[in-house]
C-alpha cells in the first residue's frame, strides 16, 4: 500500500469517528429531552408508557360511558323536551 492510500484511509476513519461522535451526541440529546418531557429515555420505556396510557384511556372511556348512561336513565328526557318546547 502506498503512503497516500494509508493517509486517505486514516482520514476516512477519523471522519467516520467524528460523525459517530456527532450522532451519539444527537442521540444523547434526544434521550435527555424525552426524559425531561415524558419521563423515559428508551424506546422500551416509551412502549411501556404507551401501554399504560392506553389502559388509562380505556378505563376513562368506560367510565364516561357508564356515567352518560346513568345520566340518561336518571332523567325523563321526554318531559324535559316538552318543557323546552313550551
Amino acid at each position: 500500500m502506498k503512503i497516500n492510500e494509508i493517509e486517505r484511509i486514516q482520514e476516512l476513519i477519523q471522519k467516520a469517528e467524528l460523525e459517530q461522535a456527532k450522532s451519539q451526541g444527537v442521540k444523547d440529546n434526544i434521550k435527555s429531552e424525552w426524559k425531561k418531557k415524558y419521563g423515559f429515555e428508551t424506546i422500551e420505556e416509551a412502549k411501556e408508557k404507551l401501554e399504560e396510557l392506553k389502559t388509562e384511556l380505556n378505563k376513562n372511556v368506560k367510565k364516561k360511558e357508564k356515567l352518560t348512561n346513568e345520566l340518561m336513565e336518571s332523567q325523563d328526557w321526554d318531559k324535559i323536551e316538552e318543557e323546552l318546547e313550551d
